[in-house]
């Protein structure tokens, strides 16, 4: 799976893995017009399905479960090379291959194996992608995700579920500029390898046949980095909840602008029965999002009136990278 933000190279590396497969019979789905010979490329438009299960409602890209399914019944290929759209939500993807769906007659996990997810980074406006803003913001997601705003947020989003990272263009930026961009991107995705590549060369190998994806455990957040290129992870843990009328004044007036990623669950004083998710990426620091289900605040007896406590940290996981 190829992800990435419209302009970062993601079809040169497309266009070059399919130059240098070495005979091996690929198929390849993407939503433009596509690098590959006749018979081997698929074009399709992005649609996002949502279903209802005992467990929940996901959503699922229904383009994929049909094009896919289609090409898995055809057996053709030894492999299956997708291109997610720049601004495409990642995550549905994830599911429509892990998850699959009986409705559309192809169980997906049973054909085929998610082997590795891929981000493909400009080296030369990354840092400028991170702070600007989405020409539309997106739509809410219907699974309880919140909408991005910021290009920042899709890029969160691709790096952090990314078993490898390709920075591309790395021919554009001195030294100095690679080594602040890797320190970043090792902060924000430390499990991914990062590979350096030019007009999107990269070794095959790094790429394909890796068996790197595996799904998240969860609650076991990797450990932190090391410091590097004077970025920094913190981690922070406290019982005690935020006072709801100081925490929107900080995220709106005090919010320090060298915080580049902070996610984490917490509570409110006033809401002390509920376990929030706080979720943040480049300049975008808003309102706290729903719910995210979990136990009630230990301290809430103590708590429960807003001027009780002070404003304090997240109770559990929350990561945030600083710069300077």
């Amino acid at each position: 799976m190829l992800t990435g933000l419209t302009g970062a190279g993601k079809t040169s590396v497309l266009q070059h893995l399919l130059r240098e497969r070495a005979g091996l019979n690929a198929a390849v789905i993407g939503s433009g017009d596509g690098p590959a010979g006749p018979g081997s490329f698929s074009r399709t438009e992005e649609k996002v399905i949502r279903l209802a299960t005992e467990a929940g409602s996901y959503e699922l890209r229904g383009d994929l479960l049909l094009e896919a399914g289609r090409l898995a019944r055809e057996n053709w290929f030894d492999y299956l090379l997708v291109e997610n759209p720049g601004f495409a939500a990642l995550a549905p993807v994830r599911r429509t291959f892990v998850l699959g769906n009986a409705a559309y007659g192809l169980d997906l996990p049973q054909r085929t194996r998610l082997d590795t997810l891929v981000a493909v980074v400009d080296a030369c406006r990354f840092f400028a992608d991170w702070h600007a803003p989405l020409e539309r913001p997106a739509e809410p997601s219907t699974d309880g995700e919140p909408a991005a705003w910021f290009r920042a947020d899709v890029l969160v989003e691709q790096l952090e579920a990314a078993n490898v990272v390709v920075i591309n263009k790395t021919d554009q930026v001195s030294a100095e500029e690679l080594g602040r961009l890797r320190a970043l991107l090792g902060q924000l995705c430390p499990g991914a390898r990062l590979v350096e590549a030019t007009f999107g060369r990269v070794d095959p190998a790094e790429l394909l046949h890796t068996g790197r994806y595996g799904p998240q455990p969860p609650d076991s957040p990797p450990p932190a980095p090391p410091a590097a290129q004077g970025m920094n992870t913190y981690r922070f843990r406290d019982e005690r909840p935020f006072h709801p009328a100081r925490l929107w004044e900080f995220v709106r007036e005090g919010w320090p602008a060298q915080v580049l990623r902070s996610q984490g669950l917490f509570w409110l004083a006033s809401r002390p029965d509920e376990v929030l998710r706080w979720d943040q990426a480049g300049p975008r620091a808003g309102p706290p999002p729903p719910a995210a289900g979990g136990p009630p605040c230990p301290t809430a007896t103590r708590t429960r009136c807003f001027g009780a406590t002070s404003c304090c940290c997240w109770p559990a996981g929350t990561r945030s990278f600083r710069t300077g």
